[in-house]
């Protein structure tokens, strides 16, 4: 097999070129450097390990445990594994199956008494229930007897499951921004821009401004990927990879830069896993307006915080989408 680069590897098997990085960094996957060549390309070893993380995410298997799975050889380890996710995918399937039993009980008895108006979180839902057949604290059904114990543990198992659903929102907010320059570097999709972003470029900018971007504002030393419809074109899309800085900051060579005036932004906080955060800007769009933002959509940015974008212990982090306003 022929080296591939990772846009071809990212196209073949849909997997971001973020990701692609991701995963070399967990150590799963490896890439090289051809020599005369910029870009990072995969030999055979390294798509036949992609492959495998792909049918493992595809099982619900998380990072973690595709890590210990695919770097060590202890099978009684892997055997573990496999049985603890069973294990989970049994308590949901026991909690999804508690729940569909009571909504079909619950359109059993409004299809026999067809005039009761259901009106969820209000007084009339009680009297609903309480015309249920309970008895010593069983809820009869047709095919099956649920206890309340078993209702108790459907409830808390259906409460885990919401706890750990994601991606989700977990902030919405407004933030005033002074008058900046952006600097960085122009791509013409995000995929380019990952591919071709390195370490240093990042350095090099941080330290270029001479000042910490962190006393310039609150978020100052936060990585941009900021994109735009030029001139609300949708059929032109750009994207940079580069820092906010204060006005007038000198541009380095082989670097470009946009002028921002002082304005508002909203602020959505996206809680979740790196291949499920990515690609929300029409839902965080949405949600700003649903929040009351009147926000365009000619330019808007992802926001790496240095803390916030740390992974927790379930390898989730926070990724702050955000939109000028108008």
């Amino acid at each position: 097999m022929e080296l591939q680069t990772i846009s071809q590897v990212s196209k073949e098997y849909s997997v971001t070129p973020r990701m692609l990085r991701y995963y070399e960094q967990a150590g799963l996957i490896k890439s090289q450097r051809k020599d005369d060549y910029a870009y990072r390309v995969y030999d055979a070893d390294a798509i036949n390990r992609l492959r495998q993380i792909i049918v493992l995410r595809k099982l619900r298997i998380p990072v973690k445990q595709i890590i210990s799975i695919l770097n060590h050889s202890d099978t009684a380890e892997i055997v573990e594994i496999f049985q603890q996710n069973i294990s989970q995918i049994d308590e949901e399937i026991t909690a999804l199956s508690t729940v569909k039993a009571i909504l079909t009980r619950f359109v059993e008895e409004l299809n026999e008494k067809a005039n009761i108006n259901l009106k969820l979180l209000e007084n009339d839902i009680f009297s609903v229930i309480d015309s249920f057949s309970f008895s010593d604290n069983k809820l009869k059904n047709s095919k099956e007897n649920l206890s309340m114990e078993e209702l108790n543990k459907a409830n808390e198992a259906m409460s885990k499951l919401a706890e750990k659903s994601t991606p989700i929102v977990v902030k919405t907010y407004s933030q005033n921004l002074n008058a900046m320059r952006f600097i960085g570097k122009k791509y013409s999709s995000g995929a380019n821009a990952w591919e071709e972003w390195t370490e240093a470029d990042e350095h090099l900018l941080k330290s270029h401004s001479g000042i910490n971007l962190k006393d310039f504002h609150e978020d100052g030393d936060s990585l941009i990927g900021l994109m735009c419809h030029r001139n609300g074109d949708h059929n032109h899309f750009e994207y940079w990879l580069g820092y906010f800085m204060p006005q007038n900051t000198p541009v380095p060579e082989g670097f470009a830069y946009e002028d921002f005036p002082k304005v508002n932004i909203g602020v959505c906080w996206i809680y979740g896993h790196q291949d499920e955060v990515f690609g929300l800007e029409p839902m965080v769009f949405e949600k700003l307006k649903e929040e009351g933002f009147n926000v365009s959509s000619e330019w808007w940015f992802e926001r790496y915080h240095p803390l916030r974008s740390a992974e927790d212990k379930n390898r989730n982090f926070i990724i702050d989408i955000c939109f000028f306003i108008k």
